[in-house]
């Protein structure tokens, strides 16, 4: 003689058939993320390749910049990730409009789509005697150095001349 169960004790039984594998799943791989300790989009690498800057008005100079994405994720930018000086003193961009919100701030920066080139370009106030600008950023990542114990040189520096005809970035 069988016993037969009422049929909701059958639709539990199969639900935990089912759900214990998906379970065990999730837990190994919960487990395999926290003993690894890092994401691999830590891991982003650019660089400025190439740049030039035009007179708007009395001042005031568009600048241009062409960055290569050269990781497999894609990178967002913030203002001081490219630091702009000019006689040895940062020169902030010019903002077209200020939010007081964090969130609408953050949309206005950047991305970089992976293994892209792209266009990036700001608005900034020079000195009258102003011939060119330094650009400086790292362009790596801390995690590179954090997890793989890698040295390597962060700190990168470019010149961009102002006049039209020497329009040329080179490192410093």
């Amino acid at each position: 003689m069988s016993k037969t169960y009422p049929s909701w004790v059958k639709a539990l039984a199969l639900a935990s058939a089912l759900a214990a594998p998906i379970f065990l799943t999730m837990m190994v791989s919960l487990c395999i993320t926290l003993y690894d300790g890092f994401q691999y989009y830590d891991f982003y690498d650019w660089e400025i390749i190439d740049g030039h800057a035009e007179a708007v008005s009395d001042n005031i100079y568009h600048v241009t910049l062409t960055l290569k994405n050269h990781s497999a994720y894609r990178i967002s930018l913030y203002e001081y990730d490219i630091q702009v000086s000019c006689n040895n003193k940062r020169v902030d961009r010019i903002s077209p409009a200020s939010h007081d919100s964090r969130l609408l701030d953050s949309l206005k920066n950047p991305i970089l789509p992976a293994g892209q080139t792209t266009e990036y370009s700001f608005d900034i106030v020079l000195p009258k005697d102003a011939e060119f600008i330094t650009l400086e950023y790292y362009g790596t990542s801390y995690a590179r150095q954090d997890y793989l114990y890698m040295k390597e040189e962060r700190n990168r520096v470019y010149s961009l001349d102002l006049q039209p005809e020497k329009q040329q970035l080179k490192p410093d």
